[in-house]
């Protein structure tokens, strides 16, 4: 799972504890979790906590307690369906009229459309799936060299790997909360997610642009279908330590986790060392699963991973064999989680952290990382929705409160959009513009206002401090329609 606005960056690694090899494959009749029979045919790819792991043709798993199998008959299992038929799945669950699709090998790349196209965005649409199809496979191949070069154990992937992009976050939030069910980190926090009961990589539009997250969802993916068995008890800061050690220049994979990451290097520096420990998150994987602590639980993922895969590489190819070795549903307590890794490191946790800044600091030299640009003091830049807004902020003399302006720019690779945008100040004093059927890759001025309006229940005043929240509508839309007669509250404000 990739966080939104981290720095950057988090799989859903699910809480639903582990799967495993193909053991049979038959017919089972089950009672679903509406007490509705349901017959499939299905391999068994684990069991244990009571429960069956089924793997239907599509690679999806279903999790059946073992109570409520009411039938199995032996069958030949079904095969692995072929790309284009997990094309038709994916136009069956999202609608035929709004899905796009793009193959490119082991690939299906689907786009979700928030709503109908014109021609000339059909030629862009085939243009961005090409693209993410190309970036997936390069993916793919700096994946392998470096698993090659660690002596994962690879193996090939038995169906289709599929990409899910939503152009729309409210669909992808629906797809989230529908998919998770609500476990684990709000779907609002969340910038795309690996399932391991879909074998689906589903990310927002607007993370298309530095494809980071793509890369990080990606390396999921991978590590699932080619490495390690779904639904087995693989530790959290294995499965986010791997792929936050891959970075992507664009387009561009350029960095793989025996190098530094300089997002997490840079942010490993600063952040507090009371709330998360390595020896908190090598014994168990709470600090994973909700909003408060993710993002410093990924930053530390990516020092412990790092550590291992740079000082001590042996036990580190040994571990990842043993991880691919564990069975689907098993079961491991917090000790045994700790044993199992301090005795294939022969270190303690304790004494592998108290070793690592002396280890960072000297690699952050040899590897010459610098720390990215800032923007001047009073002003902002916001990569959100499907846009670009640089903001300018000072405070009006005569009035006390803030004066902006600034500039958006549509990031929407396909279409137009109409976009409301809000700078909120941190007593909750805003204004606003509404910027009618914006061009693709087009900026727009933002002219200069005092923020005068005061969000419901805010203390309004003065502040020093705000943000900016960007949302869009389709220019021909109701809801544009609505945003020109009447400004909305801001985004992520409303009653």
């Amino acid at each position: 799972m990739s966080i939104r606005n981290l720095s950057l960056v988090v799989t859903a690694a699910f809480l639903f504890a582990g799967f495993g090899r193909p053991v049979a494959a038959d017919t089972f009749t089950y009672i679903d979790q509406e007490g509705e029979e349901q017959t499939v045919e299905a391999r068994l790819r684990g069991s244990g906590q009571e429960t069956f792991a089924l793997e239907t043709a599509d690679g999806q798993w279903v999790l059946v307690p073992e109570g409520n199998v009411i039938d199995r008959e032996a069958a030949k299992g079904p095969e692995p369906i072929s790309a284009d038929e997990m094309v038709g799945v994916l136009e069956v669950q999202f609608g035929a009229e709004r899905v796009r699709t793009h193959q490119q090998k082991p690939y299906v790349v689907c786009l979700v459309l928030a709503g109908p196209l014109d021609r000339r965005s059909e030629s862009r649409v085939r243009g961005f799936l090409q693209k993410a199809g190309r970036f997936m496979q390069n993916v793919e191949r700096v994946f392998e060299r470096f698993a090659k070069d660690t002596h994962f154990p690879l193996r090939e992937p038995e169906h289709p790997l599929v990409l899910v992009i939503f152009e729309s976050d409210a669909d992808f939030n629906e797809y989230t909360v529908e998919t998770t069910g609500g476990v684990g980190m709000s779907a609002g926090n969340i910038a795309g997610f690996y399932a391991k009961t879909t074998n689906w990589l589903a990310i927002r539009m607007e993370e298309c642009r530095t494809f980071q997250v793509p890369l990080h969802e990606a390396i999921h993916q991978l590590m699932y279908n080619r490495v390690l068995q779904r639904f087995a008890p693989i530790p959290a800061w294995f499965d986010e330590g791997i792929a936050t050690g891959f970075e992507a220049d664009g387009d561009r994979v350029d960095v793989h986790p025996a190098k530094i990451n300089s997002l997490y290097a840079l942010l490993a520096k600063s952040i507090p060392n009371d709330d998360v420990s390595w020896v908190d998150v090598v014994s168990n994987d709470n600090a994973f699963r909700g909003d408060i602590l993710a993002g410093e639980a990924y930053i530390e993922a990516w020092c412990l991973h790092w550590m291992l895969v740079t000082q001590h590489t042996d036990a580190y190819e040994k571990y990842v064999q043993e991880l691919a070795a564990r069975e689907p549903l098993q079961e491991l307590s917090s000790d045994e989680r700790t044993e199992r890794f301090e005795d294939a490191f022969g270190v303690t946790v304790g004494e592998l952290a108290a070793d690592f800044p002396r280890v960072l600091k000297s690699g952050l030299k040899r590897q010459k990382v610098k720390a990215p640009d800032s923007p001047p003091p009073g002003i902002s830049l916001t990569e959100q929705a499907l846009s670009e807004v640089k903001m300018k902020a000072v405070n009006d003399v005569a009035s006390g409160r803030l004066l902006v302006e600034g500039s958006l720019k549509n990031a929407s690779p396909i279409r137009p959009l109409t976009f409301h945008v809000a700078v909120v100040s941190g007593s909750g004093v805003y204004t606003d513009w509404v910027v009618d059927d914006v061009g693709i890759g087009k900026t727009v001025s933002l002219p200069g206002k005092v923020a005068a309006k005061v969000l419901p229940g805010a203390p309004g005043g003065s502040s020093r401090t705000f943000q900016v929240r960007v949302q869009w509508a389709l220019p021909d839309s109701d809801e544009a329609a609505a945003w020109k007669r009447s400004p909305p509250l801001p985004a992520g404000f409303e009653e």
